[in-house]
């Protein structure tokens, strides 16, 4: 749907979770996929699993694939035989003829790299990567300026699982606590139930029973310093 409002060649898509990581010269990829427009049709950021695709697909395909130079300043292109959601630059008019057009290759609401991906791999290995792959345009950005990710994971569940981080124990014992006044304000704000106390006692007596912990912690603490 968000392609109906789309006025521009190409669209930039980019997952929540699949950030630039530094700085990468996308202009440069627009002016190549500009000159070689009948090639390029997709062109992927590389991350720490596309800057290994060459190997990979050699390893677990015996596809056998080679980077062409793009542009005059050493930018490869190297292609892609299995579409990727992650980061990466696109022409409007391949998505909406081509990966949403009439051979339905992709159901509404559906993933691209699940069903669109599987069939451009079946057919890439059916009918040979030199004959298949023109027709699907898709490529890593390589070479100079792309041999390395430029595009990185962020993985929300570790910024939010305090066992990855060691902490002393007094920082242990509040952070336990604050934990639990959260889960507390949070369950006194879904209370629902007309016997349930106001949302401002609840959280009161949450902040009060987490004071009362963290005391009770320093107290232990001292106890085992004496």
């Amino acid at each position: 749907a968000a392609l109906e409002h789309v006025r521009t060649k190409y669209v930039l898509i980019m997952q929540h979770d699949r950030p630039f990581t530094k700085r990468a010269d996308v202009p440069r990829v627009l002016a190549a996929m500009e000159a070689h427009p009948e090639r390029l049709k997709y062109v992927g950021m590389p991350t720490s699993t596309t800057v290994t695709h060459q190997s990979h697909v050699l390893s677990k395909y015996r596809i056998h694939i080679e980077p062409w130079q793009a542009d005059d300043a050493g930018l490869l292109m190297m292609p892609l035989i299995q579409w990727y959601d992650s980061t990466h630059i696109c022409e409007v008019e391949y998505y909406r003829k081509f990966v949403f057009g009439p051979r339905k290759l992709v159901a509404r609401g559906g993933f691209i790299e699940d069903k669109f991906g599987q069939a451009q791999l079946a057919d890439i290995r059916a009918r040979g990567v030199e004959v298949s792959h023109r027709d699907w345009g898709t490529f890593i950005a390589a070479g100079s300026g792309f041999a390395e990710p430029v595009v990185g994971h962020l993985d929300g569940r570790d910024a939010l699982n305090a066992s990855k981080f060691v902490w002393t124990k007094a920082e242990a014992d509040e952070s336990d606590v604050l934990q639990q006044q959260e889960v507390a304000s949070r369950l006194a704000l879904s209370a629902m139930s007309g016997q349930a106390p106001s949302v401002s006692t609840a959280a009161a007596m949450a902040a009060e029973a987490a004071r009362l912990r963290v005391a009770e912690s320093k107290r232990r603490q001292a106890e085992l310093d004496s």
